[in-house]
C-alpha cells in the first residue's frame, strides 16, 4: 500500500511538473505571437507613386519579393499615367511619400517641396531621333540646309524628347526654330505620322517603349541621334516629399534599401529569367502588357540602373568636379530648357532639391548597406536588418516571420527538455516490479 501510494505521489508530481511547463510554454507562445502581431501592425505605411514604365520595376520587385516588409515597411502603390498629375497629387493632397518619374517632373516638383534623392535610370540611349522608314543615317543625317522645310522635325512639346532634338540639331549645326519644327504631337500621333509616305515629319523623337514598338513595326527605320551619341544623360528621378522625409529619415532609408536591392536583383545576370518574369508581371499590372520579352531585355541592356555606390557616384559633389555632380549637369541643362519654354517660372540650383543625404544614410548603416545588394544578405539576415538597422524598435523591429521562427525554436527546445525530464524521472523512480518488491526507503 505504501509503495502504491508513493508511486501515485510520483506520478502526480510528474504530471504537475509537465502541466506547469505546458502552461509556461502556452503563455510564452501567446506572448510571442502577440508580439508578432504587434510587430506586423507596426510596419510603417508608405505610399509610392509609379508610372507604367521600366523605371518602376525595382520597386515592384521589392514588393513582390517581400523585401519592403523584411525591412519593416508596408508599401502601397498608386499608378499615374504621367508626371504632371503625379506631382500635383503630392503637392496638393500629400497623396504619396515616394515617387518615380522622368526628369521633367522632378524639376517641376523641386520647387514645390519635393526632393530628388536618387536616379531611377538613364534614358539617354532610348530617347532617340528616328527617321522615316527608308532614310539612312549615312545618307540622310543631318539633312542639308536646303532640306529644312516646314515640319521636317517633330517632337512632343516641353519634354526630354524636345530637349534631345534641340541637342541633336545643335550638334548638327542646324537651327532649332518654328519654321521647321512641329511640336504639337504626342508620341502616338508622332509614330503614325512617321510612317505616312511623302509627308512630314521626316524625323521624330521617340522614347522607350515607343521607340521599341516603332522600330519593331518598321525594321528599316534608323536611329539618327540619341542621348548616348551626344554623351547627354537623361536621368529619371526618385522623389520624396521633403516634409515627410525630414520627419521619417529611418523609414526613408529602409525604403531605399529595399528599392536598391530590387535594382541589384535586376542587375544580376544570373537572375535574368526571374527578372523578365517580374518585369512582365509589372507591365501587365500597369496596363502596358503589349511589351514582349525582347523589349524587356532591350530595356535592361539600354537603360542602366544604379546601385547604391553608383548612385552616390552620380550624385557626388566634390572639389574635383567643382561641386557639380553628374546629376546636376543634367538638371541644369533641363532647367534652362524648361525656363526658356515657360514651363517653370524660376530656375533653382539642383543642389536645392537634388540630395544625396538619404543615400548616404543607407551607406552609413552596415546592415542596410549590405541588404541593398541582392545576394549580400541571405535569409538569415532578415531579422538582423529588421531589428538592428534603425536602432528603433517601434517601426517593425522584428518581422512576424522572424518572431514566428523564434517561437517554433523555443517550443522545440522546451519539448526536448520535457522529454529529457521524463526520461530522467523514469530512470530515477523505483522499480516496483523488482523481486519481492524489496525496495527500501528511508
Amino acid at each position: 500500500t505504501i509503495l502504491i501510494s508513493l508511486h501515485k505521489k510520483i506520478l502526480l508530481q510528474r504530471t504537475h511538473s509537465i502541466q506547469t511547463m505546458i502552461a509556461g510554454i502556452t503563455k510564452f507562445a501567446a506572448f510571442a505571437l502577440s508580439v508578432a502581431a504587434s510587430s506586423a501592425a507596426e510596419l510603417k505605411d508608405v505610399t509610392i507613386s509609379l508610372q507604367p514604365a521600366y523605371h518602376a520595376i525595382p520597386m515592384w520587385a521589392a514588393q513582390e519579393k517581400g523585401w519592403f516588409k523584411e525591412v519593416g515597411v508596408n508599401v502601397k502603390f498608386t499608378i499615374f499615367p504621367s508626371g504632371a498629375p503625379q506631382v500635383k497629387a503630392a503637392v496638393e493632397e500629400k497623396a504619396w511619400e515616394f515617387g518615380i518619374a522622368g526628369s521633367v517632373p522632378n524639376v517641376i516638383a523641386g520647387s514645390q517641396g519635393i526632393l530628388t534623392i536618387g536616379i531611377s535610370n538613364d534614358e539617354s540611349a532610348t530617347t532617340e531621333v528616328i527617321g522615316k522608314p527608308g532614310l539612312t543615317k549615312v545618307d540622310n543625317w543631318p539633312p542639308s540646309a536646303d532640306d529644312l522645310r516646314s515640319s521636317i522635325f517633330a517632337a512632343t512639346p516641353k519634354s526630354t524628347g524636345e530637349l534631345l532634338l534641340r541637342k541633336c540639331l545643335e550638334q548638327a549645326k542646324l537651327d532649332f526654330n518654328d519654321d521647321h519644327i512641329k511640336l504639337d504631337v504626342q508620341q502616338g500621333q508622332l509614330m503614325e505620322a512617321l510612317v505616312v509616305e511623302g509627308d512630314d515629319p521626316q524625323y521624330g523623337c521617340l522614347w522607350a517603349p515607343n521607340t521599341y514598338t516603332f522600330r519593331k513595326a518598321n525594321p528599316t527605320a534608323e536611329v539618327m541621334c540619341s542621348g548616348r551619341n551626344l554623351d547627354f544623360p537623361i536621368y529619371g528621378g526618385l522623389m520624396v516629399r521633403e516634409e515627410w522625409a525630414k520627419e521619417n529619415p529611418e523609414v526613408v532609408k529602409k525604403v531605399l534599401a529595399a528599392y536598391l536591392r530590387g535594382i541589384t536583383f535586376m542587375q544580376n545576370a544570373e537572375m535574368l529569367d526571374d527578372v523578365l518574369s517580374i518585369s512582365d508581371s509589372w507591365h501587365k499590372e500597369s496596363g502596358t502588357d503589349s511589351l514582349v520579352k525582347a523589349d524587356l531585355q532591350e530595356d535592361l541592356h539600354l537603360r542602366p540602373l544604379f546601385n547604391l555606390d553608383q548612385q552616390l557616384d552620380h550624385l557626388n559633389r566634390n572639389f574635383a568636379n567643382g561641386y557639380v555632380s553628374d546629376a546636376d549637369t543634367h538638371y541644369l541643362a533641363l532647367e534652362d530648357f524648361l525656363f526658356d519654354q515657360g514651363v517653370i517660372a524660376n530656375k533653382f540650383l539642383p543642389k536645392e532639391y537634388v540630395k544625396d543625404d538619404y543615400m548616404k544614410l543607407v551607406s552609413q548603416d552596415p546592415e542596410l548597406r549590405a541588404y541593398s545588394y541582392y545576394g549580400a544578405v541571405g535569409a538569415g539576415g532578415l531579422s538582423t536588418v529588421s531589428a538592428a538597422s534603425s536602432g528603433d524598435s517601434g517601426e517593425g523591429a522584428l518581422s512576424g516571420g522572424a518572431i514566428a521562427g523564434i517561437v517554433v525554436g523555443v517550443l522545440g527546445g522546451v519539448s526536448l527538455l520535457i522529454a529529457i525530464f521524463i526520461v530522467k524521472q523514469k530512470r530515477s523512480e523505483p522499480d516496483l516490479e523488482q523481486a519481492g518488491g524489496a525496495a527500501t526507503f528511508n
